[in-house]
C-alpha cells in the first residue's frame, strides 16, 4: 500500500502532463497549418482539446513513420563508415571480418531501411529534402560517436533533438507531414468533387473569371472544414463557404 501511494502522484502527473503536452503540440500543429492556408477562422477555439489532442497524435504517427529509418539508417551507416575508418587507421582491415560485422548488423536495420525506401517511392516528389536530411543526419552521428567521452546523462537529450533535427532541416517535407495529419483529422481533404448552391457559384464566378458558372460539379480542395465555414481551394484561389452550400459528392 505504500508504494502505491508512494507511485500514484506521479503516474496522475505524468499523466497530466502528457495530456498538456499533447493538445500544446496539437494547437501548434493546428495554428501552422492555418499559417500555411492563410486563413484564421473563428470556429475553433482554445478549448477544442480534443481537436488539437487528435491533430497531435496524428503528426506524431506521421512524422515518426517518416523521421525514424532515416535516423536510425544514417545511424547505422555512420557507425558502419566509422568502423571501416578506424580499421583502416589501425591497420586492422579485414575483408572477411567486415562483411561479418555489416551483416550481422544489417539484419537489425534492415527493416527501417525497407521502410525508407518505401517512404521515398511513395514520397518521390520529396526525395531531395530526404536524402538532404540523411545527409545532415549522417554527418551529426559521425560526430557524435566520433567523441568517445559523451556524457550518458545527455543520451535522453541527445535523442530528443536527433528525432527534431529533420522537422528543421526540411521545412517543406515538414509541411507536408503537416497538410496529412490535418487530413488525417478530418479538417482537411485533398481532391475532393463536390457541388455548390447557385447563388455561391456566382459570387465565385465574379471573383475568378476561369471558373465556369455552369458548371454543376467542381474538383478541388478543401483546406479547412470545421464549425460554420468551409475554405476551400478551386483553381488555385482560396473561397470561404457556409457549409449549407456545398454538397459532397465523392471524396
Amino acid at each position: 500500500m505504500i508504494k502505491i501511494k508512494k507511485t500514484t502522484p506521479l503516474t496522475t502527473d505524468t499523466i497530466s502532463l502528457l495530456a498538456k503536452v499533447t493538445v500544446s503540440l496539437g494547437l501548434a500543429v493546428v495554428v501552422i497549418y492555418l499559417f500555411r492556408i492563410k486563413h484564421f477562422p473563428t470556429s475553433i477555439a482554445i478549448g477544442d482539446s480534443f481537436i488539437f489532442a487528435t491533430s497531435s497524435f496524428s503528426f506524431a504517427i506521421i512524422y515518426l513513420l517518416l523521421s525514424i529509418p532515416i535516423v536510425v539508417t544514417a545511424h547505422f551507416a555512420a557507425r558502419f563508415f566509422l568502423g571501416i575508418f578506424n580499421r583502416i587507421a589501425n591497420k586492422e582491415l579485414f575483408l572477411r571480418k567486415t562483411i561479418s560485422t555489416f551483416a550481422s548488423h544489417s539484419l537489425a536495420f534492415s527493416p527501417y531501411f525497407l521502410l525508407l525506401l518505401t517512404n521515398s517511392y511513395f514520397l518521390y516528389d520529396y526525395i531531395g529534402d530526404i536524402s538532404t536530411i540523411f545527409l545532415v543526419m549522417f554527418i551529426l552521428f559521425i560526430i557524435l560517436l566520433h567523441k568517445t567521452n559523451t556524457n550518458m546523462e545527455n543520451k535522453h537529450i541527445f535523442c530528443v533533438l536527433i528525432l527534431l533535427l529533420p522537422a528543421l532541416v526540411s521545412l517543406r517535407l515538414t509541411g507536408y507531414i503537416i497538410d496529412r495529419s490535418m487530413e488525417l483529422t478530418g479538417i482537411r481533404k485533398d481532391n475532393v468533387t463536390f457541388h455548390l448552391d447557385e447563388r455561391t457559384r456566382e459570387s465565385i464566378c465574379k471573383i475568378d473569371s476561369n471558373i465556369s458558372c455552369n458548371e454543376n460539379t467542381f474538383f478541388g480542395k478543401i483546406l479547412f472544414k470545421m464549425g460554420n465555414e468551409y475554405v476551400i481551394e478551386l483553381s488555385g484561389k482560396k473561397f470561404v463557404i457556409y457549409p449549407d452550400s456545398i454538397a459532397f459528392l465523392y471524396e
